[in-house]
């Protein structure tokens, strides 16, 4: 099943908040608070997390206890710090099975009648993922295995897995307070189920996890019938802002404000001094006036970059922004570019070529959708990463303009890549050789910001703008088969997602 279409879990997070309107909510894991902020004004909200870095705007009636969720629930009865039983609780920590079955276990002594609790990370996106020690950038942890647990100890519960992208929602209903079967055996179960290998599961998930679309008809009907409060209660409330997010805020007005270009060139020039060249590309104006930073080795910028952030988001996107704001932007991203796919499926278009495939995120879900993936990038450290992140997939370390492996693929997708090739010669190379290793009938997909002015932004050394027609120019003899304008989620920067074939190819299916 592919994790795609409907958004990711927090948009189905939110969606569940407004839905249900709990009275009380519990998270564990809340981080920056980038779930904790969806609970309804209205709701008492308690958050939990050993280091919380709290960057959203919450709930006046919630309250963030530092500390780990064993050490909350050994000091504190949570019945009486909400102020009545949970309606609604978020499961999201350390991502291994046992803390996450105590985690449970604790939760259901305070369940009200009626109430739910969601798990995060339990339909892990690969065999690499699903393990207990973190070796790729997209890591769900085993968390998968208390979802095998609760089916085959508590078949009194309700348990559902959603596919919601990037790495599942588990949905527990059902809950009964008075059945200690967890507790009482929790030794046993836990004993039985770290000795239970992924590989094991992986070929029949779906029925194992119980696994269903993130498609929200098949969705309400587990939730609870009615709301728990009312549209007025739910709109009571107010937010809190804390002192992390008005700096946020002001860093954020900052960049966008007349001095916001001027700061971002100094800072390049501080990390040129430090020895760390600025921006993105694959040679530009620069290089060949002999010039400095970017433009004299993007090569070497790119392997600096992947080993420094570690297969981490911030090496293939906004280092700026942040882990968070990386990880959403990116889950939107593959919401489109997964959307775009399933147009053309693996049945019919079984090889797929990943080029500039970076740490792997999008060779990742592309293989664990179905499709035969290669992936190339010029960065070694990139390609290590992404064996890491995508492993069955074929990698390769070569330049878009020259690569080579003898055989043509059914799709060739470039995502946020050629806008950093800034020298025009490579870049027309580059488009010319990857529409020559598009297969007959394939499709080209080219994800850029065809809605910008051309050229290079004021300031900005590693962006070359180019226009559809620049494209279309270059490929001569090709038409646009799709075409999805888009708006990253959370921010103001827009994307321009096409796929391009050869005219007159009817084999590349419905547009």
């Amino acid at each position: 099943m592919v994790l795609t279409a409907a958004g990711d879990y927090r948009e189905l997070l939110a969606r569940i908040q407004v839905t249900i309107r709990p009275r009380t909510y519990v998270e564990i894991g809340v981080h920056t608070g980038g779930t904790f902020r969806l609970m309804c004004p209205g709701t008492r909200g308690v958050g939990i997390d050993p280091r919380p870095q709290i960057r959203h705007a919450i709930n006046t009636t919630a309250r963030i206890f530092a500390e780990t969720s064993d050490e909350f629930f050994a000091t504190h009865d949570l019945t009486a710090v909400l102020g009545g039983p949970v309606d609604l609780a978020f499961i999201d920590g350390l991502h291994v099975f046992e803390q996450a079955l105590r985690d449970l276990v604790n939760l259901e002594r305070h369940a009200g009648p009626d109430a739910t609790i969601l798990v995060h990370d339990c339909y892990p996106i690969d065999a690499a993922s699903a393990e207990r020690e973190r070796r790729t950038a997209r890591w769900s942890g085993d968390v998968w295995r208390l979802i095998v647990a609760l089916r085959r100890f508590r078949p009194d519960l309700s348990v559902t897995t959603v596919a919601a992208a990037p790495t599942g929602l588990g949905v527990v209903r059902g809950l009964d307070p008075s059945n200690t079967v967890l507790a009482d055996r929790y030794d046993e179960i836990v004993a039985e189920l770290l000795a239970l290998p992924y590989s094991e599961i992986e070929g029949r998930r779906e029925d194992e996890l119980a696994v269903i679309p993130n498609d929200w008809s098949l969705i309400r009907p587990l939730l609870p019938a009615r709301p728990f409060l009312t549209e007025e209660e739910a709109a009571a409330g107010r937010r809190r802002v804390t002192p992390a997010i008005l700096y946020h805020r002001a860093r954020r007005a900052t960049a966008r404000s007349a001095a916001g270009p001027t700061i971002r060139r100094a800072r390049r020039g501080l990390r040129r001094l430090a020895g760390v060249a600025g921006g993105r590309g694959h040679g530009g104006p620069g290089a060949a006036a002999g010039g400095e930073g970017y433009y004299a080795d993007p090569q070497r910028y790119w392997e600096e970059r992947h080993r420094r952030h570690a297969g981490s988001l911030e090496g293939v996107g906004c280092v700026g922004a942040g882990t968070d704001a990386n990880i959403d932007a990116y889950a939107a991203k593959w919401e489109h570019v997964g959307a775009l796919l399933e147009r053309f499926p693996p049945d019919r278009f079984p090889e797929l070529l990943d080029a500039g495939c970076g740490n792997g995120f999008f060779t990742a879900r592309a293989l664990a959708a179905g499709y035969r993936v290669t992936g190339v990038d010029f960065a070694p450290a990139a390609v290590d990463q992404a064996r890491a992140a995508a492993p069955g997939a074929e990698l390769h370390v070569g330049r878009l303009d020259r690569f080579d492996v003898g055989r043509r693929f059914g799709i060739v997708m470039c995502i946020d890549v050629l806008f950093h090739v800034t020298d025009d010669d490579t870049w027309a190379a580059a488009v010319g050789n990857l529409a020559r290793l598009v297969d007959d009938g394939g499709v080209l997909v080219i994800q850029e910001h065809f809605e910008d002015p051309a050229g290079t932004p004021s300031g900005v050394e590693h962006v070359r703008r180019r226009t559809l027609d620049d494209y279309r120019a270059r490929l001569d003899g090709w038409e646009v088969a799709v075409h999805d304008h888009y708006v990253v989620r959370g921010t103001q920067r827009s994307k321009d997602l096409v796929a391009f074939r050869r005219v007159g190819s009817a084999a590349a299916g419905p547009c």
